[in-house]
């Protein structure tokens, strides 16, 4: 398993206990940080603790790393739960994800000239099409269908929110 180097953690600790779950806890957020990071173009690091199985933030300034680490926690809760459906996981992500979008997309289309204005919606506008444009899906917690059913709906998602872009223009 190769891990990202943005991760650190105690290994002899991971060695020691449940090396199984931790090593699949690592392997899950190592694929999707590096996922983040290259969309991003962020360097953000984490410090795992496997005695409380959490990541946090190595520091607190790293630009969107509070957002990864809500994100990425919300994926292990429900991919750890001991009654783990992906389809269910699927349709709540994607809902999630849908209703950031519609707040986007009637802040646009309702008052554009207040959206032009704001720092803070054209700000999160950037992150959400920066990090599910271009084939997004969570990567070590889907299956091959889960995963392509994932990123086409996820970009539908995206493309109703470029279709008001012009707007901005």
């Amino acid at each position: 398993m190769s891990l990202s180097k943005n991760i650190i953690y105690d290994s002899d600790g991971v060695k020691k206990s449940n090396f199984d779950f931790h090593t699949k806890q690592l392997e899950i957020v190592s694929l999707n940080l590096g996922d983040f990071n290259s969309r991003l173009g962020s360097n953000i690091k984490l410090n795992y603790n496997h005695i409380w199985n959490v990541f946090l933030l190595e520091s607190s300034n790293q630009q969107y790393g509070d957002v990864f680490v809500r994100h990425i926690s919300h994926y292990l809760a429900f991919y750890n739960d001991d009654e783990w459906l992906e389809s269910f996981f699927v349709q709540k992500d994607l809902f999630s994800i849908q209703s950031v979008m519609f707040n986007l997309f009637y802040h646009i289309k309702d008052d554009v000239e207040y959206f032009k204005q704001n720092d803070e919606l054209n700000s999160e506008l950037n992150l959400f099409l920066k990090r599910f444009d271009n084939s997004y899906f969570p990567l070590g917690i889907l299956s091959k269908e889960g995963s392509l059913y994932y990123s086409q709906e996820v970009q539908k998602i995206v493309d109703k929110l470029k279709s008001v872009l012009y707007l901005l223009d």
